[in-house]
Parts: C-alpha cells; structure tokens; sequence
C-alpha cells in the first residue's frame, strides 16, 4: 500500500494510472482512481480521504503535470483531450451538478463512454471507433492468442494467471 496520503502532504505529486492488460484487468482510470481511493480509506479506517473531486484530478491535472503535459483540464492553449460520458446510464441516475464527480468515481463502470476526443480529433462516437478498424483488431488479437495458445501447448508451457492459481 504507497503511503498516498503522506505523499500527498509532503507536496510530492502523485498521480494515479492503469496498468497494460498483460497485467491488468482493464484500462478503465475511474476504476483504478476509485480503487486508489478505496485502499487508502480502508487502510486509515477513514472515509473522508480522497474524496471524488481529489481522486478526479489525481487522473487528469494531475496526471498531466507529472507528465509535463500541456492537458489536464480543458482550458485555452491546453491540448483538447476530452472523454464524454452518458450520465443516463442507469448506475450514474441520478446525476445532477451536486454529485457528477462523486457518481463518476464511485458509480461509473466504463459502459458510460460515449465520445473520446484526443489531440483534438474525435477517435470514438459511440461505438464507431474513427481510427481503427475494430473488426480487424479484433480478429489480429482473436488469432494471436490462438498462437500464443498453439506455442505454449507445443512447448509444454502452463501459464497462470495473476493469483488465481493458488
């Protein structure tokens, strides 16, 4: 467990991120911000640390100015980096102004993501990906996992999964 909270009060930057999917369930970074913020409230038996709006920017301004990154928060002269979400989904109903961040850390699930702009191109509207063909990675991963598969059984190789095993 990283002493986030001591981090945090000696001035040091933290930011929180996903891991690849070799290692990982999943690249969803409200997901990871709300685990972050899950371990550090169990592990000081206190609630009120990284409340949703800290755990927010620890994925965004943050982020950015750990990467020295000219993003973070859309603002003039900042890269326009931006991700929509669906508030009408039924786990962030309801949403309203007063609780729109805490529903996002604490509700959201990924199913939310509606449009994901990057560098000021639009790369997702719904499930229209605008820069890859999804039918064709899909097939590129589907085949490649089947010759991972093929070369372990020809190699005797079990591989196990991440603690599952035991």
């Amino acid at each position: 467990m990283p002493p986030l909270l001591k981090m945090l009060d000696a001035g040091i930057l933290v930011s929180v991120s996903t891991d690849g999917s070799a290692s990982a369930d999943n690249q969803n970074i409200l997901a990871a911000a709300r685990l972050a913020s899950q371990y550090q409230k169990a592990y000081h038996k206190d609630a009120s640390v990284l409340p949703a709006q800290k755990v927010l920017e620890l994925i965004t301004v943050d982020a950015a100015a750990l990467l020295n990154l000219n993003a973070g928060s859309l603002e003039k002269g900042r890269l326009a980096d931006l991700t929509v979400l669906s508030t009408t989904r039924p786990n962030l109903v309801p949403t309203r102004l007063t609780n729109v961040v805490e529903n996002l850390v604490w509700a959201s699930d990924g199913s939310e993501v509606s449009m994901v702009i990057g560098h000021g191109k639009l790369l997702r509207d719904g499930d229209d990906f605008k820069t890859l063909n999804r039918e064709e990675v899909i097939d590129k991963v589907s085949r490649l996992s089947e010759q991972f598969d093929d070369y372990c059984a020809g190699a005797k190789l079990k591989i196990t999964g991440t603690g599952a095993h035991r």
